[in-house]
This record gives structure tokens, sequence and C-alpha cells, in this order.
């Protein structure tokens, strides 16, 4: 007998609570967000997609190993099926407002 999982992975970035809050592109101005067509191509993110987004998510995090641009991950929902391991130069900022990956 084969035994099949599926896990779908929902992480929620909360709002930073007690703290001046600007934008990622004003403190990183080198940070590439993650659903830049112009950047990513087909391989950008798109905001509440109900679509498995985990090869694009792989696909930048492979083209940001080389890079120590931070990434920004704007507020929306992303399905995201598989884990990731992220290169140690590499940091994730979420949105201000709530966001979700």
């Amino acid at each position: 007998m084969i035994l099949s999982v599926l896990v779908i992975s929902t992480i929620y970035i909360p709002p930073f609570l007690n703290t001046h809050v600007v934008s990622a592109e004003s403190v990183f101005s080198d940070t590439v967000n993650a659903t830049d067509t112009q950047f990513f191509v087909d391989q950008a993110l798109i905001p509440n997609d109900p679509n498995d987004q985990s090869a694009k998510l792989n696909a930048i995090l492979t083209q940001l190993e080389s890079s120590p641009q931070p990434l920004y991950i704007p507020s929306g929902t992303y399905l995201i099926n598989n884990s990731h391991v992220l290169p140690n130069h590499v940091h994730i900022i979420g949105d201000k407002n709530g966001a979700t990956i």
C-alpha cells in the first residue's frame, strides 16, 4: 500500500507591532520584488493565485543564490506545497500590512 500525503503550507507573517514601519524598498534599496515580471519573467509569484507556486519560488531562490539581494514578497496569499531551503544570505521581507505567504 502506498500512502500519499499532500501538505499545503500557509505561513502568516503578522504586521509589526509597536514599531515604526517603513516599506521594504526604502530600507533595502536593492530589494527584489518576488512579483516583478521584468526581473523574474514567468517565474514571478502571483498574489492570490490559487495554483501551487512552489516551482516559481524555488526558481526565484535559485536565482538569488548568487546575489545578496533581499526578496520582498508583497501582501497576498501564495500556495506553496513544497519545503524550500533559503540560502544563507537570502532574506525574505513581507509586506507591512498583514502579509500572508
